[in-house]
């Protein structure tokens, strides 16, 4: 009795995982409108402290999501920057980090 191969057969083709990602990374910008969240969801909630001229702490978005300041962090650098395209700059002012959405 003979064992099958349990592993895919290939198609031949080889797509490095980089360009896998930015195929992917492109068919999610066209399907989806740039810089929006689901309304009433945490991360509208931060975009939209972030989108105040004062901007926001860190401890700020932590009390208006109840998230981890780790978990907060994330979802500016993940959701929002990468996933979203949305620009947010921070400025360190009087020993604090406030994180806002720069002006396009």
């Amino acid at each position: 009795m003979q064992k099958k191969s349990k592993q895919p057969k290939s198609t031949g083709r080889k797509v490095s995982r980089a360009a896998a990602a930015a195929k992917r990374i492109s068919a999610r910008s066209v399907a989806k409108n740039l810089g929006a969240a689901r309304a009433g969801s945490k991360l509208e909630q931060i975009a939209t402290l972030l989108r105040r001229p004062s901007g926001a702490t860190i401890e700020q978005l932590v009390m208006a999501t109840g998230w981890q300041s780790h978990s907060v962090r994330g979802a500016i650098s993940g959701s929002l920057k990468k996933k979203l395209g949305l620009a947010v700059v921070s400025d360190k002012a009087q020993g604090l980090r406030i994180y806002r959405l720069a002006a396009a």
